[in-house]
């Protein structure tokens, strides 16, 4: 809800402190969904989280998390909290926490994340980097 808030002897409305927890708690959820008869010829960029099941032809940068459906296609780098990838990407995946890679992913490119799961039936051919955990050594 917003609230009036006044700003200099007049009213303005500002988000409430319930409202900005709320809009970070949908950060997880994917409040923007790209379908699967559509193509993207360009970057898509979102401050919250998206879910593909077309193609975009370019980058795709979500502050939340993302979801690949097992339909789509991804020509460009992906950039994300957490990313379920089931579609094919030709191009670097970058998750800043979990990288799940579903039965029906085809990926080709550069991953790196700091959590990964694989499952069985899933194409990967390219290059891996999961940084070591603060405090830990390769020992």
């Amino acid at each position: 809800m917003l609230r009036k808030k006044k700003a200099s002897g007049s009213e303005s409305l500002a988000p409430s402190r319930k409202d900005r927890k709320k809009a970070q708690k949908m950060a997880r959820v994917q409040d923007t969904v790209i379908g699967g008869m559509t193509v993207v010829d360009g970057h898509v960029r979102t401050e919250g989280g998206l879910r593909l099941d077309g193609t975009v032809i370019g980058d795709v940068v979500a502050a939340g998390d993302l979801v690949i459906g097992p339909g789509a296609r991804i020509q460009g780098s992906v950039s994300a909290r957490d990313v379920t990838a089931g579609g094919t990407v030709q191009g670097d995946i970058r998750a800043e926490g979990l990288l799940v890679v579903q039965a029906t992913a085809r990926l080709n490119g550069k991953i790196t994340m700091n959590r990964l799961v694989v499952d069985e039936g899933a194409v990967f051919r390219g290059e891996c980097d999961m940084p070591m955990p603060e405090g830990e050594s390769n020992g």
